[in-house]
């Protein structure tokens, strides 16, 4: 438990979510009073606090959805995966235990079913909407999510360096390719692949292989549109954008 020093759970999620980074729409500056509170609350968690806290909320993202809208949520996770943070480099931290590292990455497939893939496409009004052309909107984030800052590629992307993290990443991927519905979300998978059988290609053939048998078993069962698997044969040989 946190000591009284450090905001619990609760507290930290809900400044996290309500204002815990900046949204492009504020039209004030942040009060000094909410500045130190954004700083503590949200920044000074030790890297063993922040893992714990980030898996509990990977594991039951749904919440959110009714909280905030889609271009907060966009901004969320950006906020959650990108450079300002750099919060999945935290979660790799050696004071993390391998054990808590592997369930925070695993549960990253659950905000993608539980939340990401039932706010996009339009909140699943328009699932095969290209995210590719939906720009800084939850779309075009969840796409590039595998880009952002590489903390949560790192594993895949060098599958020698943290092989505690591959099967938890590989988990993630697989799910949010095969067990999600919107095209954001399934080609954020696609993205995260692709680059991860060109970043091994050359040092680890058989883990390459492993990669695109999972992009297979896609195309086998996807009757997603036509430009999603085009990406998913372009991702298979190691060329995404």
């Amino acid at each position: 438990m946190p000591s009284e020093s450090v905001p619990s759970f609760e507290v930290w999620s809900e400044t996290l979510v309500t204002f815990g980074y900046a949204d492009p729409r504020q039209t004030r500056p942040p009060t000094t009073e909410e500045s130190a509170r954004r700083e503590q609350v949200v920044y000074d968690l030790d890297a063993p606090t922040l893992t714990d806290y980030l898996t509990r909320l990977f594991e039951n993202p749904a919440w959110i959805a009714d909280r905030v809208d889609d271009e907060q949520i966009g901004v969320l996770t950006q906020f959650v995966f990108g450079c300002e943070t750099c919060f999945m480099h935290e979660v790799q931290s050696p004071a993390v235990p391998q054990e808590a590292q592997a369930r925070c990455f695993r549960s990253v497939a659950t905000l993608y079913t539980d939340l990401l893939d039932r706010v996009c496409g339009r909140r699943g009004a328009d699932p095969d909407l290209d995210p590719r052309n939906a720009g800084h909107g939850v779309d075009g984030v969840v796409y590039m999510m595998w880009d952002m800052d590489g903390g949560v590629g790192s594993p895949i992307n060098d599958a020698t360096r943290k092989p505690h993290l591959v099967e938890p990443s590989i988990h993630v991927l697989n799910t949010a390719l095969n067990h999600c519905r919107t095209s954001a979300c399934r080609l954020s998978a696609l993205h995260g692949l692709g680059h991860a059988v060109s970043l091994n290609r050359s040092t680890n053939l058989a883990f390459v292989l492993r990669l695109q048998a999972v992009i297979g078993v896609f195309l086998e069962r996807s009757t997603g549109p036509e430009w999603l698997r085009a990406y998913a044969n372009n991702a298979r040989d190691g060329c995404v954008l």
